[in-house]
């Protein structure tokens, strides 16, 4: 089990580094036309990841919160629950936009193509937080297999 958490974890985190990268070049490297042949590739690793990032925030936030209603506020408690609800944010907006903007955009008027490029900005953003620290927690919270 450590080891799959490793490897999940060293995946989220490799994703996350190369959207955070492909975001800032993607102006210096893009020719303008609505087609983003480079993202294409990248949103099927970031559907898998945002996936990852969902199940994996789930079981972390219900283990932190079986601990009962009486327990205080800890920052494991604060760290849990802040990666779910974004995870939460960031599943629908994502899968919305992948979804519309990948298999569906013959049928996309210009305006909504405009929209598309800022809805990316948030995505791409939150996807970097909360992947990053999803994949760190993965990566840290595996116990060393070395005895």
């Amino acid at each position: 089990m450590s080891t799959l958490k490793r490897i999940l974890g060293f995946v989220l985190l490799a994703t996350a580094v190369v959207v955070g990268i492909n975001w800032v070049i993607t102006p210096i490297h893009h020719d303008g036309s609505p087609q983003y042949p480079v993202w294409k590739v990248v949103n099927w690793f970031m559907a898998f990841s945002v996936v990852v990032a969902l199940i994996t925030n789930i079981a972390r936030k219900r283990a932190v919160g079986s601990e009962g209603a009486d327990s205080p506020i800890t920052r494991e408690y604060l760290e849990a629950n802040v990666a779910f609800y974004a995870s939460l944010l960031l599943a629908p907006w994502f899968f919305t936009n992948f979804l519309t903007y990948d298999f569906f955009i013959d049928n996309i008027p210009a305006a909504g193509l405009e929209a598309k490029d800022v809805w990316w900005e948030f995505i791409d953003g939150l996807f970097v937080l909360v992947t990053g620290s999803t994949g760190c927690h993965l990566w840290r919270s595996a116990p060393d297999s070395q005895g």
